[in-house]
């Protein structure tokens, strides 16, 4: 017992020891990085990289049981649980640091690789999320990916070929990628899926570098366009690139760069996400004038990733406050306990007439946000005009009613600040702890695929 506690002693000092020269001693990092960690990453990732599986995943059930077995058989005998947990934990703490901690020290990519940092304005912002479209346009898979909403459960075992093809993309992705960008050139493992997703889903994380077994793990039931990306995303992280921002980068480069259709379109479509949520902060009517551009199959690429990852909000913590608990209450309550509001609310979304009425009651303090709102009302209700019967304007608010209740519930509780109680788009993100930029692609989404939904109906002139 005294070993065991000994040993971890002298990890935990190690570790301590090596954290500590990464942050203060200059240089010592990046040598590291070059000579020390390519050794280790080698030996570490050649072992593990023997078995098909992701050894880490497996070894966290194991882990689990190992506790769970210590508890019970040691549980009289606290100084031998105490004294296997704090190896367990020493151990632990010495792998992450020799093969990850110590890396978030280097030098960054975009020093190494001469890249210029610089403030861009919005015309530039603008004419790359154009160029983008255009990428992703031209770059449209033409053969059929699984897709985790038509496979139920979209797993390792259930699409195995397509995963391992996938993988060896990543590979020969990567290794492409040392043509232009030397410090790329090295072996890499292969990139492993987990066998139970889900562990991932539910902490909404599409990968994971796994520094205790030096393994690239991703979230196999993800939508398909974003496998590829996050495939070399988690193989720059192997390369000892540990901060997410570079990863992103390094995986788009090596995606656009590769002689896949489908890993190109995965980068630039990726790219797009992340400047076009940019450009949308930024000039929001010039994101919609592009977001419109975009070839159908990634529009509903990106719609099929937002109800993806709408299914896992909210499940591993409730982070609601208590005024987004009353807005929710007050759409659940209506209908039919409370028929006349919902009368109302669908009618100032149809008619102005109900606007004004509303207004007149208890929205004085807002009346600056009513243009705004009828303005992008228009883009998905048919105006009065265009409603001829009661019984046409009947069938509309069923299928608003309807849409309305299809809708995620942060989704709803945004829809009812906004077009409700005409919160401006500033009041809901402090409300709900979001961005700006968040809420107007909320809404913006919304209006869309409730546009079509009514287009569906026959609602829509």
């Amino acid at each position: 017992m005294k070993k065991i506690f000994a040993a971890g002693v002298i990890m935990s000092i190690l570790s301590v020891l090596l954290s500590l020269c990464a942050r203060k001693v200059t240089g010592f990092a990046q040598a590291y990085s070059v000579t020390i960690y390519p050794v280790l990453k080698g030996i570490f990732a050649r072992i593990f990289g023997i078995f098909p599986f992701s050894v880490s995943e497996v070894g966290l059930y194991l882990l689990l049981l190992l506790c769970i077995f210590s508890v019970v058989k040691w549980f009289k005998t606290p100084l031998y649980l105490l004294n296997g947990a704090f190896f367990t934990a020493s151990l632990l703490f010495f792998l992450f640091t020799i093969n990850c901690g110590i890396n978030y020290y280097r030098n960054s990519f975009s020093y190494e690789a001469g890249f210029v940092i610089r403030t861009h304005s919005t015309d530039e912002l603008y004419a790359l999320c154009s160029d983008l479209v255009n990428k992703v346009n031209e770059n449209i898979p033409t053969e059929t990916s699984p897709s985790p909403s038509d496979a139920g459960n979209f797993s390792y075992f259930q699409n195995f070929s397509y995963l391992r093809e996938m993988g060896k993309g990543g590979q020969k992705a990567m290794k492409g990628l040392a043509d232009e960008y030397p410090q790329f050139k090295s072996w890499y493992p292969y990139p492993k899926p987990l066998i139970h997703p889900r562990l991932l889903s539910v902490q909404q994380l599409t990968g994971v570098y796994s520094p205790f077994t030096v393994e690239a793990n991703y979230n196999s039931e993800i939508p398909a366009y974003n496998i590829p990306h996050t495939i070399c995303h988690e193989l720059s992280h192997l390369k000892g690139y540990m901060r997410e921002d570079e990863a992103n980068f390094i995986g788009y480069l090596a995606c656009t760069g590769s002689e896949s259709r489908s890993f190109r379109y995965s980068g630039y479509l990726t790219g797009w996400v992340y400047a076009g949520n940019a450009l949308a902060k930024a000039d929001y009517d010039g994101f919609i004038e592009l977001y419109k551009k975009l070839d159908e199959k990634a529009r509903n690429d990106l719609e099929e990733n937002n109800v993806f990852w709408d299914r896992f909000e909210g499940k591993t913590a409730e982070v609601s406050t208590k005024v987004n608990d009353t807005y929710l209450k007050t759409w659940n309550s209506i209908p039919p306990t409370r028929p006349k509001i919902l009368k109302a609310f669908l009618g100032k979304i149809t008619r102005n007439l109900a606007l004004n009425i509303y207004k007149s009651k208890n929205c004085q303090k807002r009346k600056g946000e009513v243009p705004l709102v009828l303005d992008e009302l228009k883009e998905c209700i048919p105006s009065q005009n265009d409603i001829d019967t009661e019984m046409e304007e009947k069938y509309l608010t069923k299928y608003i009613n309807e849409f309305l209740k299809s809708l995620p519930r942060e989704k709803r509780i945004i829809i009812v600040q906004r077009y409700w109680y005409l919160y401006s788009i500033k009041d809901i993100a402090e409300k709900n702890n979001l961005s700006q930029s968040n809420v107007k692609m909320t809404l913006s989404r919304f209006r869309i695929k409730l546009k079509e939904f009514l287009e569906e109906r026959g609602q829509y002139i």
